[in-house]
Parts: C-alpha cells; structure tokens; sequence
C-alpha cells in the first residue's frame, strides 16, 4: 500500500469504514486474527507486522476508538489519518504479544 492512500481525499469503504484506515490496519488485523487459532497450533508461532514512521503522524490523541470518529474528516488529513493506521498497527502487535506470550508478535 505504501501510504499511497495519502494521495487521496477521505472515502469510505463498503464496510462503512475509512478506506486508510482500513486498508492500512483493519485488514491486517482481521487476517491476523482469523489466522490466530492455527497459528496458536504451530510449534513456533510468529506474526510480523510492517509499519512505517508515519506512526508519528497519528493526532497527538493517538487512534480515535469509535468507527465515527476514526470515519471524521474534520480535522484529519490524510497524513495523519495513515499514521492512525499504522499506530493501530504497532499497538496491536504489542497487544498480541502480550496476550499470546508464546507467539512471536513484531512489529516492525
């Protein structure tokens, strides 16, 4: 995806979800976990995820918890709303890590 999303203004998917947003995190989070019983099965279970720098452009608040507030446009440029993304992405590497000690979670 390579932040090309940026390049454009805000649309929201089928889903009803920001298209950033979702492409740059919630699709990865749904395969992850969709993923997660066959990977607690393996004998040296890892998952890695690849973000970027732009985590940094997240707004200061971090990653708005609501489908409304993340679908917001007000206030939200396109750079910030790819570094929720992959804020979210970092979070939830560490979240897995954490909540699944023997899978090897990194997000890199």
């Amino acid at each position: 995806n390579a932040g090309v999303p940026t390049q454009f203004p805000i649309a929201l998917t089928p889903d009803g979800v920001e298209a950033t947003f979702q492409v740059n995190y919630l699709g990865h989070f749904f395969l992850t976990t969709r993923l997660l019983p066959a990977l607690l099965r393996a004998q040296a279970p890892r998952v890695v995820h690849l973000t970027s720098g732009a985590h940094r452009g997240a707004p200061a608040e971090g990653v708005p918890l609501t489908v409304e507030a993340i679908n917001d446009a007000r206030g939200i440029g396109p750079y910030a709303r790819y570094g929720m993304a992959k804020l979210a992405s970092l979070a939830f590497g560490r979240e897995l890590g954490l909540r699944h000690p023997r899978l090897a979670s990194s997000s890199l």
